[in-house]
């Protein structure tokens, strides 16, 4: 795994945690808003990728979900093994 995808997927991790915590201080709303903001923005770049998702080789689930984890993160891995020829 690259370390931008490990980048976001800590993201994920300590907004997601905000939710299990009280929200005493700034920081904990902060974590909670940054959540719902990059579910939103996921479930965008799914619906505009998805087209482009659906020719490339390898399961198009699996590639909906990493893009709705790792975002445009994946999707240049992608497009750089594509370049390549790696598959």
């Amino acid at each position: 795994m690259s370390r931008l995808k490990l980048a976001v997927a800590a993201a994920w991790f300590i907004c997601g945690g905000c939710f299990l915590l009280t929200p005493t201080h700034w920081f904990i709303s902060f974590g909670r808003y940054a959540f719902v903001f990059m579910v939103t923005v996921h479930l965008i770049e799914c619906f505009v990728f998805a087209r482009e998702l659906r020719r490339l080789p390898g399961a198009f689930g699996e590639h909906l979900l990493h893009v709705f984890l790792f975002g445009f993160v994946h999707l240049r891995e992608l497009r750089a093994r594509a370049a390549t020829g790696d598959s």
